[in-house]
């Protein structure tokens, strides 16, 4: 939650600090709150599928099949819908990966996420094509993954999924 000016209760104008906004009219405080996303990995014969970011910020970055939660949203069932919009096809969530903070930066503010990251399996591959806002979808190699990535959050979960499928294979 970033940006507020004014109590959505009284219309006072607020006062910020790091953690919060308060009013000191009626007393009120907000809380600020880092925004949710949830993302897919798919792995299949040692690769993952990224998409390339067909939209700002980071537009042309490398980045995971996902998005951002709707209201009330639970992270799997966001993570589902971003696999369906952005791929056209369903998708089986399979473990979670991790959790990682970071900040995603857009039409001049700084938003804190937190992005959910899971392990999935892709239901017809052969019909996924890229959607919504990814440019173009690629397999890349688990055990090399040199690629610039657009957002901190994904080379974490990119070096996670590493450690997860060496554990898993070797």
């Amino acid at each position: 939650m970033v940006g507020f000016l004014f109590c959505p209760y009284c219309r006072e104008k607020l006062q910020e600090n790091k953690l919060q906004y308060h009013c000191p009219k009626c007393g009120k405080t907000i809380y600020k709150h880092p925004s949710l996303t949830a993302s897919i990995l798919p792995v299949m014969d040692n690769k993952v599928l990224l998409g390339k970011r067909g939209i700002e910020p980071k537009k042309g970055g490398l980045d995971t099949i996902g998005g951002f939660l709707n209201y009330g949203e639970q992270p799997r069932e966001g993570a589902v819908r971003e696999g369906f919009e952005e791929l056209g096809v369903k998708v089986k969530i399979k473990e979670l990966l991790g959790i990682y903070p970071d900040s995603y930066y857009y039409q001049g503010l700084n938003q804190k996420t937190l992005n959910f990251f899971y392990l999935a399996e892709i239901k017809d591959i052969d019909k996924i094509k890229p959607q919504d806002d990814i440019k173009s979808i690629k397999w890349y190699p688990i055990d090399n993954l040199r690629k610039k990535v657009a957002f901190v959050c994904v080379t974490k979960a990119l070096r996670d999924l590493r450690f997860w499928y060496k554990s898993k294979h070797h």
